[in-house]
């Protein structure tokens, strides 16, 4: 009904006109002054919700993107490839992708959520995935003869040994990473 809608629900009652507008009649001061805190906190996580949904949303582009031109990487890698290369190359690349997974070990996002970053915090950064990215590609360059003998191939073993070099590029792109 229309009519109930309109009419107040207590006479002599108006219910307040935003979350922070309590008439002081209320009651005690001290329980208005904790509503308007609380319509306040509201008030914040509304914006804190809008932020978030912009976050995923750029969030949800950047791995399309990524996506779609490692889509397109491929693609023309086999388009351009004999198909004994580029299955050399994606039996390189198997193990390249398993020790990226590695790389970096979360140092990078702690380092970005810590509210007060300094250049020591990223010096440490750095020194620490320079330390772990020489390790890893170490450890693939040593192992690439194990994949000539699991795939019964030898030129795997160059092919990895080219990819491994670029896991000495990472120290340098995380620390821009975190002073962005």
């Amino acid at each position: 009904d229309p009519r109930l809608a309109q009419e107040p629900v207590l006479p002599g009652f108006e219910p307040p006109r935003s979350k922070v507008d309590v008439p002081e009649t209320v009651g005690d001061a001290e329980a208005v002054a904790e509503m308007r805190r609380a319509g306040a906190a509201l008030e914040g996580m509304e914006d804190l919700r809008g932020a978030i949904k912009k976050s995923l949303g750029w969030l949800l582009i950047a791995r399309a993107i990524k996506l779609v031109v490692n889509a397109v990487a491929t693609i023309t890698l086999a388009r351009l490839l004999e198909p004994r290369t580029f299955g050399i190359v994606s039996m390189a690349g198997i193990f390249v992708g398993f020790t990226k997974e590695f790389q970096g070990v979360g140092l990078s996002k702690a380092a970005i959520r810590h509210p007060d970053t300094t250049p020591d915090h990223i010096s440490t950064l750095f020194s620490a995935n320079a330390f772990a990215s020489c390790g890893l590609c170490a450890l693939l360059w040593v192992g690439a003869p194990l994949l000539e003998i699991i795939f019964r191939e030898p030129d795997v073993v160059p092919v990895l040994r080219v990819l491994a070099l670029g896991f000495l590029v990472n120290p340098f792109s995380s620390a821009a990473t975190v002073i962005l």
